[in-house]
């Protein structure tokens, strides 16, 4: 979450120079530079100018300061809110895609125990999508992360799912547990009915191929919900 943003970080009527921040991450590294201040970088990356902050800071306010919203708009809806121009849009997008997929490789190294395992593997992917998709995570017999797959991209309120397509990549993966998750973008944590039929469908299939369905994760913003935990599979 981003802090509340106080004057002097804002610039109020002062316009700090883009150099400024670019010699404070060289001198003190990038752990120094607050979440505005990285944002601004980014958006005016290779700028040896003074910056105005309007622009973001009209985004800011819209998202109620808080990174995991800023994180959910589209490059479209940052050039509509903020007055972003395309490009900027374009990078601020390219920023968050490739702090998600930095994410994915190290989920990697994850042994599954419990729920938070796999909301750790599952999180920093749906919990900010738009719309709904269902994604698989494939596990040794270690309960180690072989690795994740996309299964379905769908609408506000649903995605197909193919059973076929998840029992061929867990033979293609020598997988002997399953992990599935989707997200529900309305914020609501109740697994529907379909929610439940899927999973009985998908477990059904897997019990030919002697593989575990070892738990159906529903991610809705920064909260989640585990068949598993509460006896549903």
């Amino acid at each position: 979450m981003i802090k509340k943003l106080s004057t002097q970080e804002i610039g109020g009527k002062e316009h700090l120079k883009v150099k400024n921040l670019q010699d404070k991450m060289l001198t003190h590294g990038r752990r120094a530079l607050t979440e505005y201040e990285l944002l601004m970088l980014v958006l005016n990356f290779g700028a040896n100018r003074k910056w105005n902050s309007d622009k973001l800071t009209k985004i800011l306010n819209f998202c109620g300061n808080q990174l995991d919203e800023l994180a959910r708009l589209s490059v479209d809806e940052l050039v509509y809110i903020g007055g972003l121009t395309q490009k900027e849009g374009i990078l601020l997008s390219a920023v968050w895609e490739l702090s998600n997929r930095k994410h994915n490789i190290s989920s990697e190294k994850i042994i599954v125990r419990s729920s938070s395992d796999a909301k750790r593997i599952f999180y920093h992917s749906l919990s900010d999508l738009p719309h709904e998709e269902f994604h698989v995570a494939y596990l040794n017999r270690a309960n180690r992360l072989i690795r994740t797959e996309i299964i379905s991209r769908g609408g506000i309120t649903a995605t197909v799912v193919d059973v076929k397509i998840i029992l061929q990549k867990a033979v293609l993966y020598k997988a002997s547990g399953l992990i599935l998750a989707h997200n529900h973008p309305s914020g609501n944590l109740e697994p529907s009915a379909q929610d439940k039929e899927i999973t009985q469908k998908i477990k059904k299939g897997c019990a030919y191929f002697d593989i575990n369905v070892l738990d159906h994760v529903i991610i809705a913003g920064a909260n989640i919900f585990s068949f598993a935990d509460e006896g549903l599979l």
